[in-house]
């Protein structure tokens, strides 16, 4: 259904009328000695000529990789570099210690002189006693190894992180909680302290980052945060990671491809013409998706003046729609770097390894596949997150794929870039991420910390995420792994003590081995609510969830603040409760695989407890602050600490002023990148524009 309105916001700030120009940086005179710019246009002779040669060039390269003689060739020269440094390795193997312990110093000398960058690894020694001056010497290797493999150890202690993820040293003295919220408390600290308190300053530190000038209308979207109190202003780099491929389209291609994707099914598209809001819309005629476009018009009506003309085409869905596969990243980046722009005519092909297609050759799920194995409830296998942004890369954790709903048992088809927004998504995908408002709840009371009085974590729900049905993996999926999980009767686990049961043990003698059983009753209160949904009813499948899971009554909002945990998990996409939860005051466990707009905000074990997709860290965590069975060694005071600083988040960092500050800024860069000549839509600091922060 076609649908279309038009709403009066009022004057405009850079109406253009500006014709297409006929070099990137607007002017009529010859670009010789110029840099190409990848924020301006091109349509000279002389630049399509270049853009000839340069085609010409990549199509000569890739008819000689087509060529089953050269390939044949290139095959051949591969095998043997690899079989020279097979054997060169072999070889100093063998090599007696002294000479290769002697050696590193050889090498780098060699390295600086221009010579062999070889490096001849250390033979290990076997030497009884002393060896004190070796044995340091191999510490420090085996650090630099870890290093170069992505792991870094926090200040104090001995506990690593790699991935996003702190990988628990059962040799440490250490409760990694207590490392995790001490170094999280730091860094949020630090992150505050570091804002922008000035407009000039806030120039300075966006060009830092993103290497450019900020857009056109930027000073007004500075005065809306001053006088909104809009907190963080310098935190919006996933609006960065959204919009900087499209600088690899010229505008006029980027126009184009909105104007194509305007009409696609399941869509609407916000157009900003003159200080006027136009809307058209692709969709059933459903109630859900009418709120969602008022939302969207809702987060702009009062700053739509100020946004330069620009379209913005949404998915009318809670999931996102593209996904470009590697070598399309790679040639995206490669224009970007070379300031040069991609080759429309040149169709992208598809990619067979399915979520995998986005993710480089050297990725995890590239090598491991998407197969998952089962929890590992074993001491030498505990982790926990430090970076949520980071444990959300599907391409470094595998796994995720298997334990996420939205990934599960999917083949995706990979796209050219799209310039489509989507309310939610993952980081596969390349959608625009947008500001969804739902459920928002700017009014939630605070029922204090005394009076919550129930220490199971709690949570209800459907039993979305999926569609289930007898060919489909759903079994592993976040919602029915979770309840199964609370369910379980018998088996054991290994779940580290509280800080007050390790006394001057290490993390691996503080285990205790409890049995499921007893420990889901002590700490879970989850259950399904009505009956199961989005199932195949006859292949058997709903049956089999109303049976093989709990279903339990309705949770009220007052019996719920009598609750000092609850959990948050994704549903069929991002989960829309997280703001109402966090605003309650109870401690929020959260654990998702999908970035939002407040993703860079926020910060994990200061506002809130992350948990792993796999849930295996999400015992570990509820008896470091709800105690063991018996109740012994609670970390009752930080559990409240925390859900207080996540209340206060909530009332200052997630309100409809910083959902309309992200979508104000979002949108200038965005009209930018539409504009016939973004340079001119570059912003231009004046001091008669200050403004400054309290």
């Amino acid at each position: 259904m076609l649908r279309s309105s038009t709403l009066v916001v009022g004057p405009r700030l850079g109406s253009s009328t500006t014709q297409e120009p006929k070099h990137r940086n607007g002017a009529d005179r010859p670009l010789t000695g110029q840099r190409l710019s990848r924020v301006e246009e091109a349509s000279s002779d002389d630049d399509d000529a270049y853009e000839k040669e340069r085609r010409h060039r990549r199509h000569v390269v890739v008819g000689w990789l087509h060529n089953p003689a050269i390939r044949k060739r290139l095959i051949v020269v591969c095998v043997s570099v690899v079989a020279v440094y097979v054997f060169i390795m072999v070889a100093s193997s063998m090599l007696p210690s002294e000479l290769v312990e002697g050696g590193a110093d050889t090498a780098s000398a060699v390295n600086m002189k221009g010579g062999s960058h070889l490096k001849v690894p250390p033979v290990k020694e076997h030497r009884a006693g002393g060896g004190g001056a070796t044995n340091a010497a191999a510490a420090a290797k085996k650090k630099e190894r870890e290093r170069a493999a992505g792991q870094v150890s926090f200040a104090g202690s001995d506990h690593k992180v790699q991935n996003g993820r702190l990988l628990v040293n059962p040799n440490s003295k250490k409760h990694p909680i207590n490392q995790l919220i001490s170094t999280a408390q730091s860094a949020w600290d630090a992150k505050v302290a570091k804002q922008s308190k000035t407009l000039k300053q806030a120039v300075a530190e966006y060009k830092r980052r993103h290497h450019r000038q900020p857009p056109a209308g930027f000073d007004k979207w500075w005065a809306y945060v001053v006088d909104n109190n809009v907190q963080m202003p310098d935190e919006y780099d996933q609006i960065e990671r959204d919009m900087r491929p499209f600088y690899a389209l010229q505008s006029k291609d980027l126009r184009e491809r909105i104007d194509m994707h305007s009409n696609d099914k399941d869509t609407y598209t916000i157009k900003v013409t003159n200080g006027k809001i136009t809307t058209t819309a692709q969709y059933k005629d459903e109630a859900i998706h009418h709120a969602r476009l008022k939302s969207q018009l809702d987060l702009i009506k009062d700053v739509a003046q100020w946004i330069p003309d620009m379209k913005a085409i949404y998915t009318v869905h809670d999931t996102p729609m593209s996904l470009i596969n590697w070598d399309h990243r790679v040639e995206i980046a490669d224009r970007l770097e070379e300031d040069e722009y991609l080759d429309t005519a040149v169709n992208v092909e598809g990619d067979s390894v399915g979520w995998a297609a986005a993710c480089p050759p050297s990725s995890q799920l590239r090598k491991k596949g998407e197969k998952y194995a089962g929890p590992n409830w074993d001491v030498d296998a505990k982790s926990f997150i430090v970076s949520h942004y980071a444990d959300m890369d599907v391409c470094n954790h595998p796994e995720l794929v298997a334990l996420t709903g939205i990934l599960a048992g999917k083949k995706p088809l990979s796209t050219n870039l799209l310039p489509i927004f989507a309310i939610s998504k993952t980081r596969l995908h390349s959608d625009i991420l947008g500001v969804p408002p739902e459920r928002y709840n700017g009014h939630v009371e605070l029922v204090p910390w005394e009076k919550k009085t129930n220490s199971h974590l709690l949570w209800r729900g459907a039993n979305t995420g999926m569609h289930y049905g007898a060919t489909l993996p759903w079994r592993d999926t976040q919602r029915v792994r979770l309840l199964g999980m609370s369910a379980e009767k018998t088996g054991t686990l290994d779940v580290i003590a509280p800080p007050s049961g390790m006394k001057s043990k290490t993390v691996g003698d503080a285990v205790k081995r409890m049995a499921k059983g007893p420990a889901n009753e002590r700490y879970f209160d989850m259950g399904f609510v009505g009956k199961a949904i989005q199932c195949e009813v006859e292949d058997g499948t709903c049956a089999e969830i109303d049976r093989n899971y709990p279903f339990k009554k309705r949770v009220t909002p007052i019996e719920a603040d009598s609750y000092k945990y609850i959990v948050d998990i994704d549903g069929n996409a991002w989960s829309a409760r997280f703001q109402r939860l966090v605003a309650s005051g109870s401690l929020i466990f959260k654990a998702t695989i999908m970035p939002e707009w407040w993703t860079d905000r926020i910060q994990p074990w200061v506002h809130y407890v992350p948990v792993k997709a796999d849930f295996t860290d999400l015992y570990d965590s509820l008896a470091y602050f709800s105690g063991d069975l018996e109740g012994n060694g609670a970390e009752d005071e930080l559990a409240k600490k925390i859900a207080l600083a996540g209340r206060d988040w909530s009332l200052t960092h997630f309100r409809m002023e910083d959902m309309t500050a992200y979508v104000f800024r979002m949108y200038l860069e965005w009209a930018r990148l539409q504009a016939p000549n973004r340079g001119s839509m570059n912003f231009v600091y004046d001091p008669s524009m200050e403004r400054e922060r309290k």
